[in-house]
């Protein structure tokens, strides 16, 4: 006759669904958590700082920058899927966040609704991403074009790089804004007021130590690729001369 699964098996692949963690989970390896654990400690080096300065960048205190850099994982351990992928805030995300909010109240002015306002953002925000990892809306990214995607992380990387002129310049007053035309006028403004060099010669030394960092990784990479290529060319006539 037919045979139905039992009600448990349906229970159980319900359960695995929404938190895989209950399938690898049976293969996990003490030399796995070995890894992990080194994993751990080295991206905790990073991101302890990184959360920080995220904080800094949506007007909130450090300590809500490290749990945003602590809960989230831990979460996704259990209910995500990917090995790659970063999950917590971002540096787009915490400008765009603070300039929207900043619309509406000062955190100068009223830390306190300030605050209840960003929690009350990424709660919703958090909301609909629950919801589309539920109902398996994943595929919707496929609907995003490449022009889209490149546009979105080359104005992020405008905005990110406009905002740490502030910084870098040593400015002491500086908008909230993301727009070029509010950024420009702000530099401009400021440039009857006293800067500091020491920052922008040690911003200029470091950027310059990173794009040269980048160019001899690239070029040293090109040349390992040709020597290989060389010695792949090399061998194949060896083998037509034998």
């Amino acid at each position: 006759g037919d045979r139905r699964p039992p009600r448990w098996a349906w229970v159980l692949a319900a359960l695995q669904a929404v938190f895989p963690v209950l399938q690898w989970g049976r293969t996990y390896t003490l030399k796995s958590f070995r890894s992990d654990v080194m994993a751990g400690l080295t991206l905790a080096s990073l991101g302890i700082p990184q959360s920080i300065g995220y904080a800094n960048l949506a007007k909130l205190d450090p300590q809500y920058g490290l749990y945003t850099s602590v809960v989230p994982p831990l979460i996704y351990a259990v209910m995500g899927t990917s090995r790659e992928i970063a999950i917590g805030p971002v540096a787009v995300v915490s400008l765009l966040l603070s300039s929207m909010v900043q619309k509406v109240v000062d955190p100068a002015v009223d830390p306190v609704t300030y605050r209840t306002l960003v929690f009350t953002v990424t709660f919703l925000a958090g909301v609909f991403q629950v919801s589309f990892g539920l109902f398996r809306l994943g595929f919707l990214v496929d609907f995003l074009s490449h022009a889209a995607i490149v546009g979105f992380m080359g104005g992020a990387a405008i905005v990110i790089g406009l905002q740490q002129l502030k910084g870098l310049l040593g400015l002491s007053r500086f908008t909230n804004s993301t727009d070029v035309v509010a950024v420009a006028k702000a530099v401009f403004s400021a440039l009857h007021d006293p800067w500091h060099p020491g920052n922008f010669f040690i911003g200029c030394s470091f950027l310059i130590f990173i794009l040269a960092t980048r160019f001899i990784v690239r070029r040293r990479n090109k040349l390992t690729l040709r020597y290989l290529q060389s010695l792949y060319l090399l061998d194949r006539k060896c083998l037509q001369y034998m």
